[in-house]
């Protein structure tokens, strides 16, 4: 059995990618406090958990429905282990995985009586409005989500997507619901649920509605399962004064720095552009052939190690999406992950920024990492804490979704971390 499994913790997160589960547990630190991050495939590892919690990452992402409710089932093992005062399922603000069939398992193995759900993040621009799911101002499923290479969204409508998956009744509750106050939207959840209703779905366009549906949740339903982006474990966390990612520990002091970017979002793709435009980064594209084993891959190696001689780098995968048929994301990944290992054993990073949840899976898998000891938030959105074991130990590590934040975001993450490095 785990060592942190012998007592009972403030938090449980469960998500179905690393980035998530990082970018939403820091939500619930305080000052001095840890969660501790772990992927399912590290649960025997043994680390002492976190003294504010735990988050896990299932990996589920683009899992079989078969293997995540088996993962689902692991990690409600771990969570009924550790008996948190919460318990909160990460769901992606864009619909992607699985999150009806998550949200369910989870919910009916941990024996809650109805799960409330509510993906919006309206700070970064994914709202619920009419019971339809929007990015950007667009219907999910007919956006960037839609063509996701990994778990592309089929559904825009938000209660027919997780009734679909889920397999039970889904009820909505609408924007006007909402404005009627905490009694009212007591009323109707508690009408929903006593009509046999085993989730049910919100609006949300702004964050007082997830303030509103935070309030209620913890006041009058103890006994259902949270689901929800970081957005609305942001006003959890609020309500029930647990602290917040941004009044804990800042950003972390990185004379050093190597990016490691596999998501293939445009808004990643400007980002790292932005940095090394300003001349703070030097880049290193991977191109088709030097995925594959052979010479190409050999030049590649011998680029990435001229350019991080001396100098914080940027990695990125190709520009283009290549023929899945021909290099499978994985592979990919794996091309990313072994090109970093290569760079850190030259040079040891003082911090290391993943972007993409697959890509923070295969850099850590590469390193033998077991957890990350997440202790804050460095920027909005960009979770950091410290490696735990293997090539990586001690390191600290900054993971973000690749489909978050604006153009500038990384020069300013960059920025801020060098200069606490200078003024330590």
């Amino acid at each position: 059995m785990p060592a942190w499994a012998d007592s009972s913790a403030g938090v449980g997160v469960v998500a179905d990618d690393l980035t998530g589960a990082a970018d939403t547990a820091v939500h619930f630190l305080r000052p001095g406090e840890e969660i501790l991050l772990v992927s399912l495939a590290d649960e025997a590892s043994g680390v002492t958990r976190g003294r504010a919690g735990l988050a896990v990452d299932t990996g589920t992402r683009g899992s079989s429905p078969a293997e995540t409710v088996v993962r689902l089932q692991s990690a409600a093992g771990l969570i009924r282990r550790i008996n948190p005062a919460l318990v909160y399922k990460k769901v992606d603000s864009q619909l992607r995985g699985r999150p009806g069939l998550e949200i369910e398992t989870l919910r009916r193995e941990l024996g809650l009586r109805c799960a409330l759900v509510a993906p919006a993040h309206p700070e970064q621009d994914r709202v619920t409005r009419g019971g339809v799911h929007f990015v950007h101002g667009v219907p999910v499923a007919d956006g960037e989500p839609g063509g996701d290479p990994v778990a592309p969204v089929t559904e825009s409508r938000l209660p027919v997507l997780i009734a679909g998956q889920a397999g039970v009744r889904v009820a909505h509750v609408a924007l006007a619901e909402l404005e009627g106050g905490p009694d009212v939207l007591y009323r109707r959840i508690e009408g929903l649920v006593a009509e046999g209703s085993k989730a049910i779905t919100f609006d949300a366009v702004s964050p007082r509605h997830l303030a509103l549906i935070a309030e209620v949740a913890s006041r009058r339903f103890p006994d259902a399962l949270l689901a929800g982006s970081a957005g609305l474990a942001t006003a959890l966390a609020a309500f029930r004064r647990t602290g917040t990612a941004m009044s804990s520990a800042a950003s972390p002091p990185c004379a050093s720095m190597l990016f490691v970017c596999g998501s293939t979002a445009l808004a990643l793709r400007r980002q790292a552009a932005l940095l090394v435009a300003s001349g703070r980064c030097h880049v290193v594209t991977m191109t088709a052939p030097s995925v594959a084993v052979g010479p190409c891959r050999d030049e590649m190696k011998r680029a990435a190690v001229e350019a991080w001689g001396g100098n914080d780098l940027v990695l990125q995968t190709p520009e283009d999406r290549l023929d899945a048929g021909v290099f499978a994301p994985s592979t990919i990944l794996a091309g990313l992950a072994d090109l970093a290992m290569l760079l850190v054993a030259r040079r040891r990073p003082d911090g290391m920024l993943l972007s993409g949840g697959d890509t923070a899976t295969a850099v850590l898998g590469a390193a033998g990492v077991a957890a990350i000891r997440l202790r804050g938030e460095a920027i909005p959105g960009v979770a950091w804490g410290v490696a735990v074991g293997g090539l990586l130990d001690g390191v600290t590590m900054l993971t973000r979704s690749g489909a978050f934040g604006g153009n500038e975001d990384l020069v300013e993450l960059h920025r801020r971390c060098r200069e606490g490095a200078t003024h330590e």
